[in-house]
Formats: structure tokens, sequence, C-alpha cells
């Protein structure tokens, strides 16, 4: 996964930490970490990143808000939402709402690090 650019869209700090050492840990670069809906689609207009991982509880829109207008401005966006809430529905909404994958925590590193591989190998 060398070269691989993400950006990370949460407001917990927390998960922010976690997924930016496990993703370092792999040589994946860390573009940008931003807190709200609106800052995570100006980040990927401006960066283009190979991936974008989206909290699904952001400061001023949802996560599933955040993923339609990225779609909107790019349709090959690849996108996972991030959870610390085991809801089914919520998991329904992302996918629903254009997420190729979605990622509730607490997770194993084995689970992450295979639905980002499997979401960065799909062709756009």
């Amino acid at each position: 996964m060398k070269d691989t650019r993400v950006i990370i869209a949460t407001n917990s700090v927390f998960m922010y930490v976690i997924m930016k050492k496990l993703l370092e840990e792999e040589n994946i670069k860390v573009l940008k970490y931003v807190k709200s809906g609106y800052e995570a689609l100006k980040s990927y207009m401006e960066l283009k990143p190979d991936l974008i991982l989206i909290d699904i509880e952001l400061e001023d829109m949802s996560g599933i808000d955040t993923i339609k207008l990225i779609l909107d401005h790019d349709p090959s966006a690849r996108i996972i939402a991030l959870s610390d809430k085991k809801d089914i529905d919520l998991v329904v909404k992302a996918i629903k709402a254009g997420a190729k994958h979605f990622i509730s925590f607490p997770a194993s590193k084995i689970d992450i690090l295979a639905k980002i591989n499997e979401v960065l190998s799909e062709s756009v």
C-alpha cells in the first residue's frame, strides 16, 4: 500500500490517533485530518486522496451526508465509513450512501487493513 494517500474525517481524536498510527505502520500517508463534513469535501477536492475514511458523526453534518456530497462531486471516490457504534441501520445507510465498507470500532488491525486493501484494490 506504499504511496497510498488518505484523508481521515472524524471528530473523535481517539479514532483519528488509532487510524493514523495503523495507517502509518503500513506506509500509508495521512494527508489530512478534518473534523467536519465541509472540511472533508473541501480537502477531498483539493487533495484527491486514494481513500477517505469518514466517521458517521462529524461536527457540522452527518458522515452519511458527507459521503453523498463527495460522491456527487466525484462518483469514483473510495470511501470507508467509520463509527464507534455497532448499529446495523448506520451500516446500511452508509453503504446506500456510497461507502465501499464500514468499520465499527473497536475493530482488529487485520479487519481494518483487509477492508482498506479491498477498497483500494477495486478498479474505479
